[in-house]
């Protein structure tokens, strides 16, 4: 609990008396989130959410200060019957700084405090074990959106379950590591004791910022529209699907290599082989799992995928006189994830050719030349003489 001076105590204590100061041990200070301050006349207005310990639940409170004299409201159930309540005296507590000049002895605490910041301490990483992580994604699907619950575990040999309350103790202890999270009689985590993985410990500090920065969400369930800095996080660390399994990585683009051949009819047909594996995870489709992956899908590509899967079919036939149609369409859509039967490649060679920039000054000024190298020879880009470089090949 931060410690601040006996006098500014005595004062927070009088004002929400002493049942309510008592009460500030059960509230972290994580837990109490300044939002900001409005000027009303002579009022100051001091607006706080003060979340519970799961980070589910928050209420309001504001303390208007008019020169020394302070009142305060509070929308729990505690202040309408008693007309104060901890959650006040928690953002007096942790927020003193706002509220009451600096004595003697608040410099005092602060500055041994300071002190202490900076004090030099052993390097014991080489006695330190380090300690696993385990993440799991749970996904709720609602009637219009989908959210995910993300369940933590660490341990050694037997991994024990990080609820919400000791995750933000965990992320806590990041800044604060003196601290410890006692799982039990035979677990207590300290960084005193172990260490994670850089990208774990990575993960724990985006995470740690993405809770600072959040006003609305402090728990480990999110919704549908939080999912792409979440995945975003989970890039980099190992993380499973729960009723599906590990997760190797995370990709943007086609996930399909699609097959392109030549059938007996001498018409063309398009297939893509596991096109009803695929698994949407969102309620707009934008990700999805298949063979252990998961995938952002384009939008545009998205809708290609869903016009395929309405009507039932994984392949596509078409007659000759629509190769090109495909080609400039549907070929670009699909990434250039294609594999092309031998017997097509002779009438139709499809080439991505690639763009190589040159830099230089002329006549003071900086001058770039845009060359595309086309299956091993370069034209330049802006001399209409070239016409090599057709739209049917890229």
């Amino acid at each position: 609990m931060k410690k601040i001076s006996p006098v500014i105590e005595k004062k927070i204590e009088d004002l929400v008396g002493y049942v309510n100061f008592d009460a500030i041990h059960f509230i972290d200070e994580e837990q109490v989130k300044f939002l900001g301050k409005v000027q009303r006349g002579k009022n100051q207005d001091y607006y706080f959410k003060i979340f519970d310990s799961f980070g589910y639940m928050f209420y309001n409170v504001i303390l208007t200060k008019e020169n020394n004299n302070f009142s305060f409201l509070c929308d729990c159930r505690k202040y309408k019957k008693m007309h104060c309540c901890e959650h006040i005296a928690a953002s007096f507590y942790y927020y003193a700084h706002l509220f009451f000049d600096r004595t003697e002895d608040d410099l005092l605490v602060l500055s041994k405090s300071i002190l202490k910041k900076y004090e030099p301490k052993e390097k014991k990483t080489k006695n330190r074990q380090e300690i696993h992580a385990e993440i799991e994604l749970e996904f709720y699907k609602g009637h219009y959106n989908v959210s995910l619950q993300m369940h933590i575990k660490i341990g050694l040999d037997r991994f024990y379950v990080v609820n919400e309350a000791k995750f933000r103790k965990l992320l806590s202890l990041l800044k604060h590591p003196e601290g410890e999270i006692i799982f039990g009689k035979k677990f207590t985590f300290s960084f005193e004791q172990y260490y994670f993985k850089k990208e774990i410990e990575d993960f724990l500090y985006q995470m740690n910022d993405y809770f600072e920065n959040s006003y609305y969400n402090h728990s480990l369930i999110f919704s549908e529209k939080e999912f792409p800095k979440i995945f975003k996080m989970l890039s980099s660390v190992p993380f499973s699907i729960k009723n599906y399994g590990i997760i190797y990585g995370i990709k943007k683009g086609n996930p399909f290599q699609s097959i392109l051949n030549k059938t007996e009819n001498h018409q063309y047909r398009l297939t893509i082989p596991k096109l009803k594996e695929f698994k949407f995870l969102t309620s707009d489709g934008t990700y999805g799992l298949l063979d252990h992956y998961l995938y952002q899908l384009d939008s545009n590509y998205l809708d290609f995928l869903l016009t395929m899967l309405e009507e039932n079919i994984d392949s596509l036939v078409f007659e000759e006189e629509d190769l090109s149609l495909f080609s400039k369409g549907l070929f670009p859509l699909l990434n250039y994830q294609i594999e092309i039967d031998d017997s097509i490649k002779e009438n139709l060679v499809f080439t991505k050719p690639k763009a190589k920039l040159y830099f230089d000054i002329e006549k003071e000024l900086l001058t770039c030349h845009v060359n595309f190298d086309y299956q091993g020879k370069e034209l330049p880009f802006y001399e209409e003489k070239y016409d090599v470089l057709r739209i049917d090949d890229y």
